[in-house]
């Protein structure tokens, strides 16, 4: 081709529930805006997982194991979209992401498809993380196992993007013996003895839980937290 094309979010930090901005922009080689030119976008979302800097000691996101996958682990959508270039050579596209209501975040991808007079077309991409909140909480415990009837203590922190500690904000844990029963003609998983833990993070942005263990078994513990916007 004889012209290049250039795409990129034009936002560092993007939430959820707010606009992501995708650009691509279309020049000659020889000098100039490549104007009126056909864009074909392609946006895709996957589910992600993000581990603030420096806090290497606490587990954040969901945990994969061999034996279990997350069940929206490695779920994703596409979206199409298309448009022209301006008289500078440029389309912008806003993706607004007012329906993400996953407590997780997602890798967006957008693909611009650009083609010149003579059908000559060349593609570029861009991809940025969407972050579901201001503020993340990780979580640790002594180790994979612990003997029946002995409580297992949960410790939890909660920090920023950049992993700095955020004082009082609200941490919900929840957990649950994982069982399975057999209906509608399939086995389908539920949380047997399920307890909750409600608390605020101190002045390290620390809190901790414990859990009461009456019977052996697969355990799962979810924590969740939110920021001073309240996402």
């Amino acid at each position: 081709p004889e012209f290049a094309v250039d795409t990129q979010f034009t936002e560092a930090t993007v939430f959820a529930g707010g606009t992501l901005q995708a650009r691509t922009s279309a020049q000659y080689y020889a000098g100039g805006a490549l104007p009126g030119a056909p864009v074909a976008w392609s946006v895709n979302a996957t589910v992600a997982n993000y581990s603030p800097p420096n806090q290497s000691d606490y587990r954040f996101g969901f945990q994969s194991l061999w034996w279990y996958q997350s069940p929206d682990s490695g779920g994703s959508a596409s979206i199409q979209f298309n448009g022209q270039t301006d008289a500078s050579g440029h389309h912008d596209l806003a993706i607004k992401l007012d329906r993400y209501v996953l407590p997780r975040p997602l890798t967006i991808t957008a693909e611009s498809s650009v083609q010149d007079v003579n059908r000559q077309t060349w593609i570029a991409h861009a991809t940025t993380l969407v972050h579901p909140a201001a503020a993340y909480v990780g979580m640790k415990t002594d180790g994979y196992f612990v003997d029946r009837g002995k409580p297992m203590r949960v410790d939890l922190i909660v920090v920023d993007l950049e992993g700095k500690a955020l004082v009082d904000r609200p941490v919900t844990v929840e957990t649950g013996r994982v069982d399975w029963v057999y209906k509608a003609g399939e086995y389908q998983e539920v949380l047997r003895d399920p307890q909750r833990c409600e608390l605020r993070s101190d002045s390290q942005g620390s809190a901790h839980c414990e859990l009461i263990t009456t019977q052996g078994g697969q355990y799962r513990i979810t924590a969740i937290t939110s920021d001073a916007d309240g996402r």
